[in-house]
């Protein structure tokens, strides 16, 4: 999974998020399904390390990301791209019991 850090305006040259991941360059992505009926509720999380990365030696993630997102496609972002590398999985499902927990291949 890609992410870039783009030209939008910042408060600082480098984001807090890109000091805390060349600290300790770990994340977690958290998806959940919501519903009225709380029977269909439902979360998965992937846990895993975060690569940084310059736009030039990630072609094929900057090309995922500008086939994505118009402006990207009209002002490359200059980046660093943040490539997330998931390694394990976690889940939960109300309808079914119990959760799990799973490394990724």
């Amino acid at each position: 999974m890609w992410s870039a850090v783009d030209d939008k305006p910042k408060r600082t040259p480098e984001p807090a998020r890109l000091r805390y991941l060349r600290h300790r360059p770990r994340a977690a992505l958290c998806i959940d399904r919501y519903a009225d009926d709380w029977g269909q509720l439902a979360w998965v999380q992937l846990l895993g390390v975060v690569d940084l990365l310059e736009p030039a030696k990630a072609p094929a993630g900057m090309a995922a990301l500008a086939a994505r997102y118009e402006p990207y496609r009209q002002r490359r972002p200059p980046g660093p791209l943040l490539r997330f590398r998931p390694e394990r999985s976690l889940w939960w499902r109300a309808d079914e019991e119990p959760g799990g927990d799973a490394p990724l291949p």
